[in-house]
């Protein structure tokens, strides 16, 4: 499965689904610093797009996705 930029372009038509933003899962950044009683605690959530593609056409063949 290649990933694409988003100034990349596919040969093809496609059938683009249902899209939406959300964040992601919360990652968790620790800084430590021993022997000096200093510890901090931040959340980091970074919005992303989710896109579904329900069928590619390139060359004639059409390409669906799997349910």
């Amino acid at each position: 499965m290649a990933i694409l930029e988003p100034w990349q372009a596919i040969d093809g038509e496609g059938d683009g689904g249902s899209a939406g933003r959300r964040p992601r899962d919360k990652i968790l950044v620790f800084h430590l610093k021993r022997k000096k009683q200093y510890k901090k605690l931040q959340g980091h959530r970074q919005n992303f797009t989710e896109v579904r593609i329900k069928a590619i056409e390139a060359d004639g063949v059409t390409y669906t996705a799997a349910k």
